[in-house]
């Protein structure tokens, strides 16, 4: 994991939001859906986590409920996060970094994490620091 700072902007050139990120790999994911989807890991934050995905997922303002699992390559630890809860806030087609196709990013605001999510979560950035 990398940890980077980034500033999204809407199409109208206003900022979404600026945070710490750390740029993870792992998968998310979405356990609340009809048929479970399993989506790539971009990045996470505090506040959120974002997930690459082929297909358009039309979840918009929904509450949605997420396995994470994100691999630290560097420290070899896995972090899981189960059932989280979030909300999608906004979606962007990006080219894939790994493989130059087009891909749908994802942006997902946590809604409420318990003490043990917090806790992982927690870890993830402080690994990077160490």
């Amino acid at each position: 994991m990398t940890e980077n700072k980034v500033t999204l902007h809407t199409s109208d050139g206003m900022s979404r939001r600026a945070s710490a990120r750390i740029r993870a790999r792992g998968v998310v994911a979405l356990t609340s859906l009809e048929e479970p989807v399993i989506a790539r890991s971009y990045d996470i934050a505090p506040g959120g986590v974002s997930f690459l995905h082929l297909k358009d997922l039309d979840l918009a303002g929904g509450e949605i409920t997420m396995d994470i699992l994100l691999f630290d390559a560097r420290t070899d630890i896995e972090h899981f996060i189960s059932q989280a809860k979030g909300r999608i806030t906004w979606k962007e087609c990006i080219s894939d970094p790994e493989s130059d196709e087009t891909v749908l990013r994802f942006g997902v605001e946590f809604l409420e994490l318990d003490f043990p999510q917090q806790d992982v979560l927690r870890s993830c950035f402080d690994q990077i620091h160490d």
